[in-house]
C-alpha cells in the first residue's frame, strides 16, 4: 500500500499536474467573480454555479489524493515554496 501512495504523491508533484491545478484556481477565480455580476447570473446562473461546484469537486479529489498519499502528517502549505 505504501508503494501505491508514493506513486500518487510523485503523480501530484509533477510539474504539470501543478500547473494544472494552479489553470483550475485561477479558472475558479474568473467564475467567483462571475457570480458577483446579477446580468450574468441572470443569464447564465445555472451554468456558472455548476462550472463552480466542478471547480470544488476537483479540490475536494486532489485534497483527498494528498491525504491518502501522505496520510496524517499532510501539511496545505507543504512544498508550496516550490511553485
Amino acid at each position: 500500500m505504501t508503494e501505491f501512495r508514493a506513486r500518487i504523491d510523485e503523480f501530484l508533484e509533477r510539474s504539470r499536474v501543478r500547473q494544472v491545478i494552479i489553470g483550475v484556481i485561477i479558472f475558479n477565480a474568473i467564475i467567483l467573480g462571475m457570480e458577483t455580476s446579477k446580468g450574468l447570473m441572470a443569464d447564465y446562473g445555472d451554468l456558472i454555479l455548476a462550472i463552480d461546484r466542478a471547480c470544488l469537486a476537483f479540490f475536494v479529489a486532489e485534497i483527498a489524493l494528498k491525504l491518502f498519499a501522505r496520510g496524517g502528517g499532510f501539511s496545505a502549505m507543504a512544498g508550496a515554496s516550490s511553485i
